[in-house]
């Protein structure tokens, strides 16, 4: 099977993980597939659901700073920190997570 262009996870969009993982579920459900296939591929759907898990929790961080007001009525502002990314330990290819 060739790879197709190597891409890292920490790159890719909450959309793409997403589909990534409902792919994956679909995948796992649908297809009669080896014990180590299978393994893989949910391998693949769980990095890529931490990589929305991390998306979500930036966009809630987000959401609770920009919401924030002060005594007078005043939204607080505050520069907002580098968005999460999955720690290098964690981060592979994303290709390599794709099941199909």
């Amino acid at each position: 099977m060739a790879k197709k262009t190597s891409k890292k996870i920490n790159q890719q969009t909450f959309e793409v993980a997403l589909k990534q993982v409902e792919a994956t579920v679909d995948k796992l459900e649908n297809q009669d597939l080896g014990l180590e296939e299978a393994l893989d591929a949910y391998e693949a759907g769980i990095q890529a659901l931490k990589f929305c898990q991390l998306q979500l929790q930036a966009a809630q961080q987000r959401i609770a700073k920009l919401s924030g007001f002060d005594a007078d009525g005043n939204p607080l502002t505050e520069p907002l920190e580098d968005r999460p990314t999955l720690p290098e330990s964690e981060t592979e290819d994303w290709d390599a997570m794709d099941p199909f």
